[in-house]
C-alpha cells in the first residue's frame, strides 16, 4: 500500500481488530470490526487519499478505539442473546 511497508499495514490492521474486539458490547464490537474491514478494503481500491495519510488516520483511529473500549469496559453490561453460548441457553431453560 505505498510508502509504508506491508508488514506495518498488516500489524496495524490486526491491532485495530484486536482493539475493536475488546469492546464488551456486542453491537459496538461488531460495528468497529466491520468498519475497519470496510475502510481497508476501500483504501486498497481508492487512490484519492495518500497511503501515508490513511496510515496516520488509522493510527489515530487505533488510539480512539483503545480509549473507548477502556471506557466501555468500566461499565458492566449483560450479554445479549446473540452472545450467549449454547450451555448458557440450556441453563436458562
Amino acid at each position: 500500500m505505498g510508502s509504508v511497508p506491508q508488514a506495518d499495514w498488516i500489524c496495524l490492521y490486526k491491532q485495530l481488530l484486536r482493539s475493536a474486539s475488546q469492546f464488551p458490547q456486542y453491537n459496538y464490537r461488531e460495528f468497529f470490526k466491520r468498519r475497519i474491514r470496510d475502510h481497508f478494503t476501500a483504501a486498497v481500491k481508492n487512490n484519492d487519499i495518500s497511503k501515508a495519510e490513511f496510515h496516520a488516520k488509522c493510527q489515530e483511529l487505533l488510539q480512539v478505539i483503545r480509549r473507548q473500549s477502556t471506557l466501555y469496559q468500566s461499565y458492566p453490561v449483560s450479554k445479549l442473546v446473540v452472545e450467549r453460548k449454547s450451555r448458557d441457553k440450556e441453563s436458562t431453560r
